[in-house]
């Protein structure tokens, strides 16, 4: 099923109380998905939310945000890749995590991020570059 993209809040709340008549009249959840149109995914989302359950992914930024900054602050000049900060501050090797509060602390202007064609290990990659992150300059600060 394709996705469609954001509804507004009033085709939610009717979606919302349909799929719960549905659900109460025990339908099974594929045949309430085949009636309202969307995945059954989308219809376990709806009964999570009915049920008081949030289904969105958390924002660690408040969380990681004063870690990556106490971090960057140790070495104001040195420039660092995902992967560096992910090992440093999360203690694992898995950079897609920070990738947003990265982003967030770049637009407001916490950081600095070049495009670089070398990795982590100082390989160098012309097809694949890295996005390397410093500290911002303390007159941005």
């Amino acid at each position: 099923m394709a996705r469609r993209g954001r509804i507004d809040e009033d085709t939610r709340q009717e979606r919302e109380k349909l799929i719960a008549a549905l659900y109460r009249e025990q339908y099974p959840t594929y045949a309430i998905a085949a009636q309202v149109d969307i995945s059954e995914r989308t219809v376990h989302r709806y009964l999570l939310r009915i049920e008081g359950v949030e289904t969105r992914k958390i924002d660690h930024y408040c969380d990681w945000m004063p870690h990556l900054l106490a971090h960057l602050s140790s070495y104001p000049d040195a420039w660092f890749t995902q992967t560096e900060l992910s090992r440093a501050v999360l203690r694992r090797d898995d950079p897609r995590v920070l990738r947003k509060v990265l982003l967030r602390m770049e637009r407001e202007g916490l950081i600095v991020c070049e495009s670089r064609p070398y990795n982590c290990r100082g390989d160098h990659t012309p097809k694949r570059h890295s996005r390397w992150y410093r500290l911002a300059s303390k007159e941005l600060l």
